[in-house]
């Protein structure tokens, strides 16, 4: 564990991310800000019997409030960008009050605001995964029941139908609350989740001696239909002589229905054995 966590944060810090540290004690009125609701389980947090004082009264159940204080300081002394992680516990309980110790489960927090927008944030979440090994078995989905996400804006991160965290922007009304007048994005990704199903082997295999075939692929599809869906199609359907896609122009305008949209791939296939003829390449198409 110390060892992922290590290559957590080296992969973290390669992008230009900052780590940052912030107190486990939190204040009540954090649910207030974050805009969590009042039968939420987020709120039913452990309270400190000897508190310094009403800021640091109770045990944090999110990391989310820390994060936004910290791009909230950054902001207001007029840094034009910043781009901060940290790995830090929350403390849920397994019953209030207290009979026995609660679950402690590290979380990874992203923060950022400035030149970066949703897809370079989705992009640091992509390279850290492939880091761990884990970019095959991720899956982004879109997420719209958390308050103190901008809805449309914001997905799910999953492994094997199990969701281990999200990404997205904050949603305006929370990052107001926490003084910032830009767009705030923000990932939250449980780590132990991260240490079941990283895997740091690694697998070689020799260049290839035969020549690849590419093929580009324009659709009409519906404004609903994701891309995600598409590419797993793609993936289903390449088989085994299928070595790499690329998503290269989204359109919509004058000439696209209403409702709909183009999107266009190249897809490039190869075998490892032989040079592969225009049959088989039409056959997978």
């Amino acid at each position: 564990s110390q060892k992922m966590e290590y290559i957590l944060k080296e992969a973290m810090e390669d992008q230009g991310f900052y780590e940052i540290m912030n107190y486990s004690f939190e204040s009540p009125k954090v649910f207030e800000k974050l805009n969590i609701s009042e039968d939420s389980d987020l709120r039913k947090a452990i309270i400190i019997s000897n508190p310094l004082g009403e800021d640091f009264s109770v045990m944090r159940t999110q990391t989310l409030n820390g994060m936004l204080g910290s791009l909230s300081t950054n902001y207001n002394r007029r840094n034009e960008e910043a781009y901060l992680y940290e790995v830090g516990k929350i403390y849920i309980p397994k019953a209030l009050p207290l009979t026995e110790l609660p679950d402690e489960r590290s979380k990874l927090t992203i923060g950022m605001y400035g030149k970066g927008d949703f897809y370079d944030l989705k992009g640091v979440v992509e390279v850290l995964f492939e880091k761990l090994g884990m970019d095959d078995q991720v899956e982004y989905d879109l997420k719209q029941d958390l308050s103190w996400m901008h809805p449309g804006r914001c997905a799910s991160i999953s492994i094997n139908k199990k969701e281990i965290g999200y990404m997205g922007e904050v949603h305006p009304a929370v990052a107001a609350n926490y003084d910032i007048e830009t767009r705030v994005y923000v990932g939250v990704i449980d780590i132990p989740a991260i240490l079941e199903n990283a895997d740091l082997e690694r697998t070689y295999k020799p260049l290839p001696k035969y020549p690849a075939v590419s093929r580009d692929i324009a659709m009409l599809v519906k404004d609903e239909i994701l891309v995600k869906d598409i590419e797993n199609i793609i993936k289903q359907r390449g088989g085994k002589i299928l070595e790499s896609y690329s998503l290269f122009d989204v359109y919509k305008g004058k000439q696209i229905q209403d409702g709909y949209k183009s999107i266009a791939y190249s897809i490039t296939f190869r075998a490892s054995d032989r040079t592969l003829t225009e049959e088989e390449v039409n056959k997978a198409m």
